[in-house]
């Protein structure tokens, strides 16, 4: 099952992942009532939240681990 994150390429996950997501509220899940069918998928301010933590040790990361980078 696909769908479309907004802004960005489509990604793939199970439907039941999905599911999973949205039920926790780090997802939104909009179903448009089409043929064939089609389900669009958004962060939410929480999954938006939840980036900030990766980021930060990616910065940390590049800054400490890669010569050329500080």
């Amino acid at each position: 099952m696909g769908g479309r994150v907004r802004g960005r390429p489509a990604h793939r996950c199970s439907p039941r992942s999905c599911a999973s997501r949205s039920k926790d509220g780090i997802v939104h899940r909009e179903v448009h009532e089409e043929v064939p069918a089609r389900v669009e998928y958004s962060l939410t301010p929480l999954g938006q939240g939840l980036n900030d933590a990766p980021e930060s040790l990616g910065e940390r990361g590049a800054k400490h681990l890669l010569p050329d980078s500080a």
